[in-house]
């Protein structure tokens, strides 16, 4: 019965969404396109090349913003095994990834073109990337990854390793060998410099990256979802997580898993280096006093920002207060209030709101942050109803990612308030309760085609890159 009644609220409000529809036009932003620096994804696996340090280093002389991509978590490799260097991923190839933040995919030199044979899901991700509209360069033996990968058909030989750097079809970049194995120089002579000549000459060709106002390219934003509301965003390496620090939830909702959990509080990839955690509002899905003083206890320098009664809580909690105090900023608002703080670098304007129920306790805070020209929403648990997101001036500027509860599309209010003034690039809805993870993604595909970009988060989602 429970079950019946929660899909009977979700087909309400599909009905009366659809009945206004027709009177709510969504307006469109337009970013302004330039040519600045590349956003690059660097293709690694077991067996890398070494060419990939010189690689990375002429990347950075030209501030360009990388990832590591590949199949695995982490990768050893092939020269000069006393190293023993060990190198993780960034992102970890998935299924239905979303490429659009980036420009490019480099493969390099190096026998991990053996290992990417073993699994054509490599492959695969190549092909994938490059229908996604990423130029693809490679050099060296990498060029046997983009003909494994049936991108183009060249047979072994000359042509698939020419003298200098050929653009051999449209978007795919061919680079000459560097000097091989002992007794060769192996990657001394990769042709880095050349290969990365190239690529900025073919994007100068075709800008179509988005910039922020001054024309500086915006990094990649990603998102990672744990469970209900909490998420993991990062952009340029600049990490923040949001209502994630939670163990034993109300059962409507999901928890993180028990190995993510440790993950985070170890600093494993992709939680490693986390500048800072917010929490929304005290309730036990969507924080618990002692798994944040945990985060805080392992991420030294880390830094926490929650409302004063989730801080009372965590203060009655700890064992040793004082080591941790000096890390954890406690926000004291009335319904209404707003505040801004800057915290780690980092731009925030913080709103309190009564909690959903028009309840004035648990205190909930909806924040408003930009991390390296990327502006995030996460609204906790308000009451959503459009007037309390008034004072965030969230129609003077594009919005590139809004965490916000599932049926907000749904509702006709939010809806026209979402369409007509908000415009996010991209919402991310949660809160969704388990009962109605199978029922809920056909309802949101109905209203999709009225946003640009709107999803359910969902177990076992990957990561979304924006």
């Amino acid at each position: 019965m429970k079950k019946a009644k929660s899909v009977l609220r979700l087909n309400a409000l599909l009905g009366l969404f659809l009945v206004l529809a027709a009177g709510v036009t969504a307006l469109g932003r337009t970013r302004e396109t330039a040519d600045p620096s590349v956003r690059a994804l660097v293709l690694l696996g077991e067996w890398f090349g070494d060419s990939y340090f010189p690689l990375k280093a002429e990347i950075e002389s030209r501030s360009w913003t990388m990832k590591r991509v590949g199949l695995d978590g982490e990768y050893r490799g092939c020269y000069n095994k006393k190293r023993d260097v060990v190198l993780r991923s960034d992102i970890v190839i998935r299924e239905g990834m979303d490429l659009s933040g980036f420009d490019c995919l480099i493969i390099p030199s190096g026998p991990q073109f053996r290992k990417f044979r073993e699994n054509p899901s490599v492959f695969k991700f190549v092909k994938d990337a490059h229908a996604a509209g990423l130029l693809i360069a490679s050099f060296c033996v990498g060029n046997n990854t983009v003909r494994d990968a049936g991108l183009i058909d060249i047979p072994y030989g000359e042509q698939l390793f020419p003298k200098k750097v050929t653009l051999v079809k449209e978007r795919v970049l061919l680079g000459p060998r560097g000097g091989g194995p002992p007794p060769g120089d192996g990657f001394e002579s990769a042709p880095i410099k050349e290969v990365c000549d190239a690529i900025a000459r073919e994007l100068a060709a075709k800008p179509n990256r988005a910039a922020d106002d001054s024309g500086r390219a915006k990094a990649p934003l990603t998102m990672n979802y744990l469970a209900n509301m909490g998420v993991l965003v990062d952009s340029g390496g600049t990490k923040v997580l949001i209502d994630a620090l939670f163990d034993k939830p109300n059962p409507e909702y999901r928890a993180p898993a028990p190995e993510t959990l440790e993950k985070i509080m170890k600093g494993e990839a992709p939680f490693n280096r986390v500048k800072l955690a917010l929490v929304t509002h005290n309730h036990p899905d969507h924080f618990a006093a002692d798994v944040a003083l945990r985060f805080l206890e392992s991420q030294t320098q880390a830094i926490l920002m929650a409302p004063a009664d989730a801080v009372a809580d965590m203060r009655k909690t700890a064992a040793d207060w004082p080591r941790i105090e000096s890390r954890i900023i406690a926000l004291d608002l009335k319904p209404g209030e707003k505040a801004a703080r800057n915290i780690a670098g980092i731009p925030f304007t913080v709103v309190r709101t009564l909690h959903s129920g028009d309840r004035d306790s648990p205190m909930n805070l909806m924040y408003l942050f930009e991390v390296n020209g990327r502006r995030i929403f996460h609204e906790g648990d308000s009451t959503g109803k459009p007037e309390v997101f008034g004072g965030f001036g969230l129609e003077s500027a594009p919005l590139d990612l809004a965490v916000v509860h599932y049926w907000f599309p749904l509702e006709p209010n939010m809806s026209k308030y979402f369409q007509e003034v908000f415009q996010p690039d991209h919402i991310a809805l949660g809160h969704l309760p388990v009962r109605l993870e199978s029922d809920a993604p056909g309802k949101i595909d109905m209203v999709r085609k009225y946003y640009k970009d709107v999803f359910l988060m969902l177990p076992g989602m990957p990561e979304k890159i924006f």
